[in-house]
């Protein structure tokens, strides 16, 4: 068998990608925040590179033979951002070795299956709708969304319109609904539904409704301040220029020049943005939320998805009265928000069971995202890929369903990107 070049730059950057992160946590991160400690232990170490080596073996097998796939493209993502950060963390803490054994079969589990689903060819759908019909549901969903926008930002802003970026954090009181079923629709509009319209009217030049998904976006930032409502339109028109499927090779490349950059900052900018918002905040933070996710959790009942936004409405009563961030942040974090995803989430709703079961349900979302983005270019959702992730890193996998899949499944059959389904 011949090693391909690419596959061998690619280890060559996922490689350079590791040490870099990891010389950052070692001289700036462990030094500057408390709740991370440097202890180095060599064979701690050397497991870490054997399973880097091991599952990249995998999911380079995956991406070679199915790098068309969403499925494939998040799973690369969420590999870099959070399976590299977890053994990486605890090869340089004291993080304990039964979380590390779990978070790897966790893992590997994942891994096995997304190597046997890539083996397959991807499920498809054939639905034929009136083209009368499809124009009508088109512009009543449009329509309805752009009436619950304005209604939202109404109630919660008073329809205000914010531009200061510096500010945010001063928008955030006023949005009270984040766990309520009209926060979720506020969720489900602004990082799937009007960005998905925005870059649909700007690819057939209907400047009107391209103008319309854009003011509908800015009131849905400028109730909460979130940033990434206010990039994400710009981001996906920058992708529906640029973007193409050999975007997977450069995935490291680019991460492994931002931490360097982040690097460079500190020496000659005396600057930490890059290290503490991305190396620290994106990647170490969750690593280390799901080792007390799984400390707590391994001692403490699970919720069993009575924390749910849906099904915590069809009577699951769950055992916490506040919602799990929350006590986990009481527990172990001075109070805050300790949102985590993938491997936390997992472990909060079904314990020690979670390692064989999540893997599972992961691979049906990601089965579902590829049925009903299989005719569909990257370039027209790609920014609605990168909500994905967040939420994959953040959130709670359920949301996946319901926030992602359903209405991308609406948008995408009146849009007539699935009318009739087949292989890419």
């Amino acid at each position: 068998m011949t090693l391909r070049k690419s596959t061998l730059y690619n280890f060559i950057w996922i490689s350079a990608f590791k040490l870099l992160i990891e010389f950052v946590y070692a001289n700036s991160i462990s030094e500057n925040f408390i709740m991370f400690t440097f202890e180095f232990n060599i064979t701690r170490y050397v497991i870490s590179w054997v399973l880097l080596m091991f599952t990249f073996i995998i999911i380079n097998s995956v991406n070679t033979k199915t790098n068309t796939r969403t499925s494939t493209l998040l799973l690369y993502l969420i590999y870099l951002f959070s399976y590299l950060p977890g053994i990486s963390l605890w090869s340089l803490s004291n993080l304990a070795n039964d979380f590390f054994i779990f978070f790897n079969i966790y893992w590997i589990l994942i891994l096995i299956m997304m190597f046997g689903y890539s083996k397959v060819k991807t499920p498809t759908i054939t639905i034929k709708i009136d083209e009368n019909i499809k124009n009508i549901m088109f512009k009543a969903i449009f329509l309805f969304s752009a009436i619950y926008g304005i209604y939202y930002s109404y109630k919660f802003s008073g329809l205000r319109i914010h531009f200061n970026l510096l500010t945010v954090y001063d928008l955030r009181s006023t949005d009270s609904s984040a766990s309520t079923l009209e926060g979720l629709l506020y969720y489900i509009v602004s990082t799937v539904v009007y960005p998905l319209f925005a870059i649909y009217y700007y690819k057939n030049r209907k400047w009107l409704g391209f103008i319309a998904a854009v003011f509908l976006e800015l009131l849905m930032f400028s109730v909460a301040g979130h940033k990434l409502y206010f990039f994400i339109i710009p981001v996906g028109i920058i992708a529906y220029h640029f973007y193409d499927d050999k975007f997977f090779d450069y995935i490291p490349r680019l991460l492994s020049l931002l931490v360097l950059g982040g690097i460079l900052e500190q020496i000659i900018m005396k600057s930490g943005f890059i290290v503490s918002y991305f190396v620290r905040r994106i990647m170490y933070v969750p690593a280390l939320l799901d080792s007390y996710y799984y400390e707590f959790f391994s001692n403490n009942s699970p919720t069993y998805f009575a924390q749910d936004k849906i099904l915590s409405r069809l009577g699951l009563k769950s055992p916490y009265s506040r919602p799990v961030s929350r006590v986990i942040g009481d527990v172990y974090a001075n109070g805050s928000n300790a949102n985590t995803g993938l491997f936390g989430d997992a472990f909060s709703n079904l314990g020690n069971y979670s390692v064989v079961i999540y893997p599972v349900i992961f691979l049906i979302a990601m089965i579902l995202l590829d049925v009903i983005t299989n005719r569909v270019s990257k370039k027209y959702y790609i920014t609605v890929l990168v909500s994905i992730v967040m939420v994959l890193l953040n959130g709670e996998i359920s949301g996946i369903f319901y926030n992602f899949i359903l209405p991308m499944s609406i948008l995408f059959l009146f849009m007539g990107y699935i009318s009739i389904g087949k292989e890419s």
